[in-house]
């Protein structure tokens, strides 16, 4: 660039020169960027980066792009997501198994407990990718973080408003009843977990916010109990108006504690309540035993053309051709299983629940309580 000096025209000049390249840069960013939400929108291309199990394939002249599915990578997945359903295990045994078994993560090392957690939740598995999910705050670059010392260095990514996502077809992985139960499994385990606090609260991730329905937090301040919540101040997400929700834990805990009381008073209420719930298809105990003893043999035979595959001893296209009639099979038996339920079965769980609320009535020991609230909480999101 040539010496400028100390001519002041000059300098107006490349500073104005350096405004409108700046705003061309903008602009043409812009128009990529809509250009692109209007070919996802229609259908005529898909999200560039694709997920573990999936594999991006560029469009070639006259058509659109697509997500491949990566066979290997792919059983993979439905193995981790039949063992969190079938098999009652939590993510760090799926981690585990995983680094056992010399899978190799996305990126290529070790499996952890967050690797595992994103995949469960990734909606591209039951057969839609969302794109425009989130936004970049540039003005974020150089504040102080909000967790630990420095600054931030890249913009942060703020989540969008779920209208403004944009949803694309892609070839699903596992089934959309299966996806769903995953899905339930890890918000019971949010809601319900024993967490390491400091303190105890009664009513821990069972009261919610009247304005944006999400969870309300507890409070410890100059030895009061509160519940608030957490998404109404200057961090809400974009689409939950301001708004202040906190009441006090003398004013909820004992109106709570006595309307709970009042319903379980009554054994007739709670059987006829409890009957309604679990109302569901009769089986005997010999025909669930079979069932329960098959789908056991199947997820065997499962992990056994699964090793089989990873120590070379049978191509890809042999795993594939044995392991869809076991898939089919174990779908038909674990529908069976949810739909059938003995009567000495629902009659035990009934009397078990009886004598579980009745001692709680009865004392005074918070946990009980609190494990009265989360029973109750859950057999009504069932109804």
């Amino acid at each position: 660039m040539p010496d400028l000096g100390d001519d002041p025209q000059a300098k107006l000049l490349l500073d104005i020169q350096g405004v409108f390249a700046e705003y061309e840069r903008v602009v043409i960013s812009e128009r990529m960027r809509r250009g692109k939400l209007h070919r996802l929108k229609n259908g005529e291309t898909a999200p560039p980066r694709a997920p573990y199990g999936y594999r991006y394939q560029k469009a070639p002249e006259g058509r659109k792009s697509w997500w491949e599915i990566v066979e290997d990578e792919a059983l993979i997945v439905k193995q981790m997501f039949r063992w969190y359903t079938q098999q009652s295990v939590n993510i760090n045994w799926i981690a585990r198994q995983l680094n056992q078994q010399g899978v190799p993560s996305p990126d290529g090392k070790r499996w952890y407990q967050g690797t595992v957690r994103r995949l469960l939740r990734h909606s591209a598995y039951r057969g839609t990718a969302y794109y425009n999910r989130r936004r970049s705050d540039h003005s974020s670059v150089g504040q102080a973080r909000r967790q630990g010392y420095g600054r931030l260095r890249l913009p942060r990514l703020i989540p969008r408003p779920a209208k403004e996502w944009i949803g694309v077809s892609v070839p699903p992985i596992v089934s959309e009843e299966r996806w769903q139960m995953v899905q339930t499994r890890l918000e019971m385990n949010i809601r319900y977990a024993q967490r390491n606090a400091r303190r105890f609260y009664l009513l821990r991730g069972l009261l919610v916010c009247g304005v944006c329905g999400r969870t309300l937090q507890g409070r410890t301040q100059n030895k009061r109990i509160t519940y608030f919540c957490p998404h109404g101040g200057t961090r809400r997400p974009s689409d939950v108006p301001p708004h202040r929700c906190t009441i006090a834990s003398e004013q909820i805990e004992p109106l709570l504690w006595q309307e709970l009381s009042a319903l379980l008073q009554s054994p007739l209420q709670l059987e006829e309540a409890w009957k309604t719930m679990h109302k569901q298809q009769q089986a005997s105990p010999s025909q669930l035993s079979h069932w329960q003893q098959r789908q056991a043999l199947l997820q065997k035979q499962c992990q056994r053309l699964l090793d089989a595959y990873q120590i070379d001893a049978i191509s890809l296209d042999d795993l594939v051709a044995r392991q869809n009639p076991i898939d089919i099979e174990l779908k038909e038996l674990e529908k069976k299983l949810t739909q059938a339920t003995p009567v000495e079965t629902r009659t035990l769980d009934l009397d078990t629940f009886t004598r579980h609320i009745q001692r709680a009535l009865s004392s005074a020991d918070p946990q009980l309580k609190t494990g009265s609230y989360s029973f109750v909480n859950r057999a009504h999101r069932r109804d």
